[in-house]
C-alpha cells in the first residue's frame, strides 16, 4: 500500500529476538526522493550526539545508503590511542 512504511522486524519477530537480549535494532527503509539525509540529521540529532553515515558505490547515484541514528545510549570514541567510552547516558537493561 502506497504511504505506508513497513518497520522491521515485525512484532512476532521483533519478540523472538527480545526474548533474553537487552537490545533489538529496528528500522525501517525508506525511498528518500525529497528529503535528503542531511536535511533530516538536525531533526534526529536535537540537542544531543547523532551520527550520519552515507555511501556512494562507484559514484553512482542509486545505491546509497544513508544511517541517520540519535538519542545514544553511550558515546564511544575511537581515535590513535584506542577506543573508550566517553560518556554513558543511560544503563541498558
Amino acid at each position: 500500500m502506497e504511504g505506508t512504511v513497513q518497520i522491521r522486524p515485525d512484532r512476532e519477530a521483533f519478540a523472538a529476538l527480545a526474548a533474553g537480549r537487552p537490545l533489538v535494532p529496528v528500522w525501517a527503509e525508506l525511498l528518500a526522493d525529497v528529503s535528503t539525509p542531511v536535511g533530516l540529521f538536525p531533526a534526529v540529532a536535537g540537542e544531543g550526539p547523532a551520527i550520519l553515515l552515507e555511501s556512494v558505490e562507484r559514484s553512482e547515484r542509486w545505491g546509497r545508503y544513508s544511517f541517520v541514528a540519535g538519542d545514544p545510549a553511550a558515546v564511544i570514541v575511537a581515535g590513535p590511542d584506542g577506543v573508550r567510552i566517553r560518556d554513558v547516558v543511560r544503563e541498558l537493561p
